[in-house]
Formats: structure tokens, C-alpha cells, sequence
């Protein structure tokens, strides 16, 4: 839509123009006629020049030629000048900086000619030699080591002794001097070669000395069964063990107190020890004892069966809800076997602790002495339930479609109350409503209703819930159950929506009509004294305009 534009917008535009065409063309022949006018000395004469007005510049004359240098004689070339060092980034070093230091170093001094010539005709090894303290009968030795080692050589001399372990690589090691002792301290078994070098590079045949080294003693490493075991009186009982050693090896591991078949002596009650002899091949002895008791007990066990936490009949229904087994034995010690929902599990322990989780679960279990005597398998079934019983409500309206708590609906309508109660544990033993499940609620009475339903689980745990809906009135024309047949209820079309009622047809809205005074965006709907006053402005500024440019043809020709 183009802007609107008003007659005083047009009236301003238009006198601003004839103001600048009238006084551009009368003040310009105004103008001209003053510059024209001559001077009242003389008509010949011209102007002076004013005092402030600079001088002409004189007229621009030919370029003086410039006089060419006298020639002088020609002499004879200079020598090109010697390149000049190269910068320090590029100069290269010269043979005498690589060779002699910034700073001078004393010079190592020379060997003697009678040295450096008998180590260049020295071409024979040196020998070498090991001393060291003797083994024990056994070849082996329990202390520490000390290996001396001494060289000799004729000619250069022996200037240090070189080393290494078996299995070691390159890793050599070196004694200053042509004599040294090194000293073992590793358990085990193992060589060292050996091997002397003189001033000439020669090296000596090598000598390999054997260490064979252990200062621990034997152990056992294994029972069957563990010391302390208690056993029937005249029962059969056998011992098993197998020792070991780090070091030499074992030589000995027995005892006197069981016969060639491995088994203890059972028939005297009470307790019973002996000792097991080891001896490795070094000499090293130990010497480990075993105990164990020879009972008369015939019974078995006696357990006990704590419910930790709350409990409502077979559910537990705290938190901290778990199942303690412990039990008391002659022996002191008792053995549990257990099989949770299926899966076994054993305890070495008087007191055993099994936390349950949410559900029901099956508990068989099983407790025995060291003697054999065992209870029979014991099945407990208990629940774990710790959570309250969860409602679920799904009321419906007559179309079926569901209609959530805190809705609104009219007054007449029919709604069906429905509602589902859960629990995942202990299931739910009771679950009812004010309204029973499936059946209509009122909504004949305006306002705020409210229906409870309360329900209850096995394990005890209670919940409530409110199902509340508001009633109003319905609009008029409408159908406070939407979706009927609209042939028994005229006022609702088709899928419960309201129908506009039919008449005559209504006058359309008229709109009012809008003031005569217009915005600075609008047209105003006359203007015809706001023209006229502008049409005079202009007539009078043409009119100036005309004046001056008629007064300066006069004076020119009045000249």
C-alpha cells in the first residue's frame, strides 16, 4: 500500500522549489552585473591588482643545459677488495678452531716410549683366577659368598676385570685394577663368567665360577585337612601334606606319626600333636607342628534362625530385613550349606548372614561338625516386601474414552469409575473403592466430587488414592454427553459438537467509521485553504525572483 501524503507535505515541498529556482536565477544575474561594473579611475586602465592578491608567477623559461663533467685521464683498474668474512650464522668452522680449544687445556702427557711400545708388541691375554671359601658337605652353600678374583699379565699389564650373570646379556660389570673380591648374597643357582683385559685390549679365557646359594628353610605348603581338624573316636582319619623349598630343594619332609597308609592314631580322645620334619638339600631344617582332637560328640550342631527387621507373617518388610543363621557345637566349629532360590553356597562360620531382596524366596539349609554329625535339610520360604501397593485409575466416559482425575464435566453426563490395584512383592490382598469398580459416578449435584480407594498387600503395607472430577452445568444447545445419536438430541452435531441454532439470517456487524482528522500517514479528506495559502507564498517568491533579474538588465544597459 503506498504511504499517504498530505497537502502540507505537498505545499512545503513545492515553495521550497520556486524559492531556489527564483533566487538562483536572480541572484545569479545580480551577481554578474557587480563583477561587471567598471572602475572609476580610468576605463583603459586595468584593474589593480588588490594588496592581498598574489603575484603571477613569471613565464616558465627553458631548462638551463647542465655542463657535463670534465674527463679525467683513466687509470688503471684497482684490485677487486678481498670478499669480506662471512656472517656467523654462515661462516664455516676452520681446521685450527675444530682443533685448538677457546680455552687451552694442560695435555694429557704422553706415555713412555718404553710403555707404548710394549703395548703395541703385546699380543698375549692375561690370566685370571678365583678364590673363594669351600661349600658345605652338600655342595651348597648358607651364607654369603665372597669370590676374589686376581690377574696377572707379562706384557702391558691388567688394567680391570670384567663380569657377568648367566642370562644377563650384555650387562657386564667391572673391578678396577688387575685384583677385586665380589661377594653373593642371591639365593639360588646360578654362573658368573669371568674375565681379566689388559692395557693391550687382550682379554683372558674365560673362568665361570657356579654359585649355589640358599639360606631359607622348607615349608609346607599344602594340608589336607588343616590343623585343628576334629575327629570321631576310632574314625578313620588320614593326613596328607606337601612341603616345598625356593632354594636347594627339599630333602626331607615326613613325620612319626602316621602309618604307611597316611592315617593318625583316633582311638584316645582328646588332643593330639606332632611334629613334621623338613630338611632341604642345603641343610636348612624346620620343623612344623600338627594338632588335632579326637572327640566322643554324636550330635550334631544346634542352630538358631533370626528374622532381622520387621516382619507381617512370612514377609519381612524393613529395609534392613535378612535372615541370621548361627550355631553351637561341642567341637567349636561348624560347617553351613546353603541353597538360595537354587543357588549354593557354603560358610565356614558359627554365624552366617543372608540379606534378602524384594520377592519371595526359598531357603534350604544344612549345618555339620568337623566330626561328620549334620542336620537334616531345612526348607524356609519368606518374602521380602518393602514397597506399599501402587493404585491405578481408568475412568471412562459413555463414548468409552478415558477421563483423567481432576476433569471436568457436565452435569447429567455419565461416567464410569475404574480403577486396578498392584503390588510386585506380596501381591494384593484387598483392594475397593466408595464407588465400586465399573460403576457410574454422580454427577447430577454442581461442583467437587471425590471418591477414595484404598487396598492392601500381603505384607501388610496400606495405600489410598483420590479419584476427583468437577461438575457444571452445560452450555446451552449442547449435550452433556457428547458422541450420542444427534437424531434424539438435536443440539449436538455429529461426534457430540455443538450446532449453531438455524434462524434468520442476522445483519452483518457493521464497523464504525473513523475520524475525519487525519494522521501525519493519511490523506485529510479536503485541503483546499491550505493550498491556497501555499499557492501565494509561491506566486510572491517568483515574483522576487523576476524583480532582481529585471533590476540587472537595466543597470547593464544603462552602462
Amino acid at each position: 500500500m503506498l504511504p499517504r501524503i498530505s497537502a502540507r507535505r505537498i505545499g512545503a515541498g513545492t515553495a521550497v522549489g520556486a524559492i531556489a529556482l527564483s533566487l538562483t536565477f536572480g541572484g545569479a544575474a545580480f551577481a554578474d552585473d557587480l563583477v561587471a561594473a567598471p572602475s572609476t579611475s580610468s576605463a583603459s586602465a586595468e584593474p589593480a591588482a588588490p594588496a592581498d592578491a598574489a603575484p603571477e608567477p613569471a613565464p616558465a623559461s627553458a631548462p638551463e643545459p647542465t655542463p657535463e663533467p670534465a674527463l679525467e685521464p683513466a687509470s688503471a683498474p684497482e684490485p677487486a677488495p678481498e670478499p669480506g668474512p662471512a656472517p656467523e650464522s654462515a661462516q664455516a668452522p676452520t681446521t685450527a678452531e675444530l682443533s685448538t680449544p677457546a680455552t687451552p687445556e694442560p695435555a694429557a702427557p704422553a706415555p713412555s716410549p718404553v710403555t707404548a711400545a710394549t703395548a703395541a708388541a703385546d699380543t698375549v691375554p692375561p690370566v685370571v683366577a678365583l678364590s673363594f671359601p669351600d661349600p658345605d658337605t652338600s655342595g651348597w652353600h648358607t651364607r654369603p659368598i665372597p669370590v676374589g678374583v686376581t690377574s696377572a699379565d707379562e706384557g702391558s699389564g691388567v688394567t680391570h676385570i670384567e663380569y657377568a650373570y648367566e642370562n644377563s646379556g650384555d650387562a657386564v660389570q667391572r673391578i678396577d685394577g688387575p685384583s677385586g673380591t665380589v661377594t653373593f648374597e642371591a639365593d639360588g643357582r646360578y654362573d658368573v663368567t669371568f674375565r681379566a683385559v689388559d692395557a693391550a685390549g687382550n682379554r683372558s679365557a674365560p673362568i665361570v665360577y657356579e654359585v649355589k646359594k640358599d639360606t631359607s628353610t622348607p615349608y609346607v605348603l599344602a594340608w589336607r585337612p588343616s590343623p585343628g581338624k576334629v575327629v570321631a573316636q576310632d574314625s578313620v582319619f588320614e593326613l596328607e601334606y606337601f612341603c616345598t623349598d625356593i632354594g636347594s630343594g627339599v630333602e626331607v619332609c615326613d613325620d612319626t606319626a602316621r602309618d604307611a597308609q597316611n592315617r593318625l592314631d583316633t582311638s584316645t580322645l582328646g588332643v593330639h600333636e606332632f611334629a613334621i620334619e623338613l630338611v632341604d638339600k642345603a641343610g636348612n631344617r624346620a620343623t612344623i607342628p600338627y594338632r588335632y582332637t579326637v572327640s566322643d560328640d554324636t550330635s550334631a550342631p544346634l542352630p538358631t534362625i533370626e528374622y532381622l527387621g520387621d516382619r507381617d507373617g512370612d514377609w519381612l518388610t524393613s529395609d534392613d530385613a535378612m535372615l541370621r543363621f548361627s550355631a553351637t557345637d561341642e567341637t567349636g566349629e561348624v560347617r553351613w550349606t546353603f541353597r538360595v532360590d537354587g543357588e549354593p553356597r557354603s560358610e565356614r562360620s558359627a554365624v552366617v548372614e543372608i540379606p534378602l531382596g524384594e520377592g519371595r524366596h526359598i531357603i534350604e539349609w544344612q549345618v555339620a561338625d568337623p566330626i561328620g554329625n549334620v542336620t537334616d535339610y531345612t526348607t524356609i520360604r519368606i518374602g521380602r516386601d518393602t514397597i506399599a501397593p501402587a493404585i491405578a485409575f481408568a475412568a471412562t466416559d459413555v463414548a468409552g474414552a478415558p477421563v483423567a482425575s481432576g476433569a471436568v464435566v457436565h452435569q447429567g453426563s455419565t461416567l464410569k469409575l475404574g480403577f486396578e490395584c498392584t503390588d510386585a512383592a506380596s501381591g494384593v490382598a484387598d483392594c475397593a473403592g466408595e464407588v465400586a469398580n465399573g460403576h457410574a459416578l454422580d454427577t447430577s449435584a454442581l461442583g467437587l466430587h471425590t471418591v477414595r480407594v484404598e487396598t492392601t498387600d500381603n505384607a501388610g503395607h496400606e495405600s489410598s488414592a483420590l479419584f476427583e472430577y468437577t461438575v457444571e452445568a452445560p452450555t446451552p444447545g449442547t449435550d452433556p454427553d457428547p458422541g450420542t445419536d444427534p437424531d434424539t438430541n438435536p443440539g449436538t452435531g455429529s461426534g457430540g459438537t455443538p450446532v449453531p441454532p438455524t434462524g434468520p439470517a442476522q445483519p452483518a456487524p457493521v464497523r464504525p467509521a473513523t475520524s475525519a482528522v487525519a494522521s501525519e500517514h493519511e490523506l485529510a479528506s479536503t485541503g483546499a485553504a491550505q493550498a491556497a495559502g501555499v499557492a501565494a507564498l509561491i506566486a510572491a517568491l517568483i515574483t522576487a525572483g523576476f524583480t532582481l533579474t529585471a533590476v540587472s538588465r537595466a543597470r547593464r544597459a544603462d552602462r
